[in-house]
């Protein structure tokens, strides 16, 4: 098979596992205690959501007795995703504290930042729809990995849209010297002039945004996530 009919092949397997109703995350949810801890977190709470992210999907694949979609669902580049995408959220509640400087403070901070980040789910595409040494690039430079962001302490930035909307996103500048970066790559022959189409994420669209909204859900209800982020970045 070639990887482009095996990424749609898994593209349609990952929308299988969800089916319609999105990332199901149980409060009796069990989470391996052998799985293995992502180190990039400075704050545990976000990894622990990684992971009951990751142990949600693979509860849902093991309800459906297909072994195929069992085995796709226990990839290690899911876990890897789920933190990546945890690792983001995490820096909404600063993003969020920035951004008010020069706004009204609301009632309800956290239902509003829980908002900004529903409407901001296409972000995940920044780092996922490029072939694998450009995404490290990415991931490393806004800091997603185990190391701080390489150009600014605070890579992500809530502004306004075309709509007036606020929403989150890059940095400008951070996604700017990326792209010379990933660029000047490409030039030297470190990456691939022509990328290949067929190297994106098969879990961009549906299954990625699932992934991107019960993580948000989470953050908002979870008094450890975006709550105490903006306590301890407003209080700062």
């Amino acid at each position: 098979m070639a990887i482009g009919e095996l990424r749609q092949q898994q593209a349609n397997d990952l929308r299988a596992i969800l089916g319609h109703n999105g990332l199901v995350l149980p409060d009796d949810l069990e989470v391996d205690p052998n799985l293995e801890r992502d180190q990039r977190f400075e704050n545990a709470p976000y990894g622990e959501l990684a992971a009951r992210l990751y142990s949600g999907f693979v509860a849902m694949a093991a309800s459906s007795g297909d072994e195929r979609l069992i085995k796709l669902s226990r990839q290690g580049n899911i876990l890897n995703g789920a933190y990546v995408m945890t690792r983001i959220l995490g820096y909404g509640p600063p993003a969020y504290a920035a951004y008010l400087e020069n706004q009204p403070q609301p009632d309800a901070p956290v239902a509003e930042l829980g908002n900004i980040m529903r409407r901001s789910s296409d972000i995940v595409k920044i780092f996922a729809d490029c072939d694998i040494k450009s995404n490290h690039t990415f991931e490393l430079n806004f800091g997603l990995l185990q190391y701080k962001p390489l150009y600014e302490p605070l890579p992500f930035i809530i502004e306004p849209d075309e709509t007036d909307q606020p929403v989150f996103g890059p940095s400008h500048r951070t996604l700017l010297l990326t792209q010379t970066d990933i660029m000047s790559r490409r030039l030297g022959g470190d990456i691939p002039t022509e990328p290949d189409p067929a190297a994106r994420c098969p879990a961009i669209g549906r299954v990625m945004t699932a992934f991107w909204n019960a993580g948000v859900d989470e953050c908002v209800s979870d008094p450890g996530l975006f709550a105490a982020g903006l306590t301890e970045t407003l209080a700062a």
